[in-house]
């Protein structure tokens, strides 16, 4: 007998193992997270032999919802969700509220209040565990299953934990981002000092905050202006700059952001009131000249902690908060605020992948060395350098699981992709005051001269907008990328040029591909991780080209093949690159 539970054991956990491997595998391709975990919720309930199952979410509104079901009636479905489960009604509410697993089988319930929930549905037994970090309870994950004779058991109920597990940072993750990308438009959007509650109740009630406070410099105080348990403007506290005796004027000195985990760690926000019991994360809100001009601060609900993933959302958060204060409290000073938030995204944005770090300011150093080739004025060289900068800001909306895939994408993770341009454009809309003609460049920079990029087709182009989708070609074909098999390093810099020979007239302008060649030929200086990098086509480089010029030309070559150049081609580049 112990032999065969040994077996049964060791079965169940490869099973597991399999599982989870999968369920981490699952990609969030569609707008919203029902696909995915729809698929892993088919999974669970086949891997247990139940037979119906759900997984239910907490709204902004502090109520449960379904986001993925199996085996229910799409009536049940609607019903629930059109007026949510509060926490500790049925068992998924009890499971939400008290952060603890349930096993329920007909036959061994005792509690009474259990009995009734589990009759209610005719389920024989069940199975219901938070998605939670072991603090913070997100939602539950439920299978049933109809038969009363063959319960479901100890080994099942840890294999749901184990699943719950790796659901919960993957759900996080996404809705974090997702509160963020909306605080931040909703920030953008501003007109009045008083409209910065709203974002700040985004932030709230999507990350599952407790509150949050904004202070504000006022000569020499710290003054609470706002507070999300109020949603409304006020001036309860007011606090003289040099005391140090709290967190918040301790932070107000050294500009640094403190996260405190511990209760009565320090003393209050507040220096006359009690200590905080609860933990809290305070975050200086400072100009381009590190100026001091308020604090943002975060608390949790008591039992949980500030995670590091919530203190980098909030920090740029922050930032951008301190931005539109400035924005709104000076109008001659818009314009830079606005376009120092959108720089602060793409920041952002670069920081989520390891993959494409550093590669708008790139970008924008090679566009603006090839515009000096094509003589490009100072004014359009700025504008230039700032659509470089931002380009990509789109992408902030993009999930996690299509900018970091491993391999191609499929069909629908490449139309995900290709919506980043015009959530870009969004973003520089909302904030209205940013120029534009760097909106052009966020929206254009996937087109092709000959009509066949996106979002749109478009063919008529100016010189600057060819210049940045080929600069910004260029350095994806030379960096680091997700997609690329084995070590993912990207191609050498002439192997890079001669396929943009190959696609000259078609997908990138020829003049621009000559001029780009001609600023490699001197080098380019670009900032890469806060260093100094020189990129060139060195004399050996400019060899091999020639060769390949001389043995790849073909009359017909066909556009697939990326070892064919068209004679024509060759011909006009050759001459950029004789043989001696």
């Amino acid at each position: 007998m112990k032999a065969e539970e040994g077996t049964r054991m060791t079965t169940l956990n490869e099973a597991q193992m399999r599982l989870l491997l999968t369920i981490t595998g699952l990609t969030a391709t569609a707008d919203d997270l029902a696909g995915p975990l729809t698929e892993a919720l088919g999974l669970v309930i086949e891997s247990v032999s139940g037979n119906t199952g759900s997984i239910m979410l907490t709204n902004h509104d502090g109520l449960l919802r379904f986001s993925a079901s199996k085996g229910l009636s799409d009536q049940t479905v609607s019903e629930v969700n059109s007026r949510g489960i509060r926490p500790g009604e049925g068992i998924a509410g009890k499971v939400a509220a008290e952060n603890k697993p349930l096993l329920l089988n007909q036959k061994t319930i005792t509690e009474p209040d259990l009995q009734g929930m589990i009759s209610r549905d005719d389920i024989g037994s069940a199975i219901c565990v938070p998605l939670t970090d072991g603090s913070k309870v997100i939602g539950v994950l439920s299978v049933n299953r109809i038969s009363r004779e063959v319960a479901f058991t100890d080994t099942e109920l840890g294999m749901l934990v184990a699943v719950a597990g790796e659901l919960y940072p993957v759900i996080t993750r996404r809705r974090n981002m997702e509160a963020i990308y909306e605080a931040i438009v909703a920030l953008l959007a501003c007109q009045e000092p008083e409209e910065i509650i709203f974002p700040l109740v985004i932030i709230v009630r999507a990350l599952m905050l407790d509150e949050i406070s904004l202070f504000i410099v006022n000569g020499e105080h710290l003054i609470e202006v706002t507070n999300t348990k109020t949603v409304t403007s006020r001036h309860k506290i007011k606090i003289e700059i040099p005391d140090s005796s709290s967190a918040l004027l301790l932070v107000s000195q050294t500009k640094r952001t403190a996260v405190y985990n511990q209760p009565g760690e320090t003393k209050a926000i507040d220096p006359q009131g009690q200590p905080e019991n609860r933990p809290f994360a305070v975050f200086p809100l400072a100009d381009q000249n590190q100026n001091l001009i308020g604090a943002m601060i975060i608390f949790e609900k008591s039992g949980c902690q500030i995670t590091q993933e919530e203190t980098t959302n909030a920090q740029v958060f922050a930032r951008c908060l301190a931005m539109q204060i400035l924005h709104l409290r000076d109008i001659n000073e818009q314009i830079e605020a606005q376009e120092q938030m959108i720089f602060i995204l793409a920041a952002a944005l670069e920081e989520r992948s390891r993959y494409t770090s550093g590669h708008s300011r790139r970008v924008s150093e090679l566009a603006v060395a090839v515009g000096k080739k094509l003589g490009l004025g100072d004014e359009e060289l700025t504008l230039l350098a700032k659509g470089g900068l931002v380009h990509d800001v789109g992408k902030i909306g993009i999930p996690d699981e299509v900018l970091e895939k491993p391999d191609k994408l499929t069909e629908q993770e490449w139309t995900t992709m290709k919506q980043h341009p015009d959530l870009g454009v969004r973003i520089i809309e909302q904030g209205r005051m940013f120029s534009t003609g760097v909106a052009r460049f966020i929206w254009c920079h996937h087109e092709r001269p000959d009509g066949k990029g996106y979002p749109r087709g478009i063919k008529e182009l100016t010189i600057s907008e060819m210049i940045l989708g080929a600069v910004d070609a260029f350095d994806a074909m030379t960096s680091r990328r997700s997609y690329r098999a084995l070590e993912k390093e990207g191609m050498l810099v002439w192997k890079a040029i001669l396929e943009m020979i190959r696609c000259a007239g078609t997908q990138f302008n020829i003049e621009v591909v000559r001029a780009l060649i001609a600023a490699l030929k001197e080098g380019i200086t670009l900032s890469t991780d806060g260093d100094k990098t020189l990129i060139s086509l060195t004399p050996t480089d400019c060899h091999e080209i020639s060769l390949a010029l001389l043995h790849r030309a073909r009359p017909e070559a066909d556009p697939r093949n990326r070892d064919e150049i068209p004679s024509h081609l060759a011909t006009q580049f050759a001459t950029l690159f004789p043989l001696n």
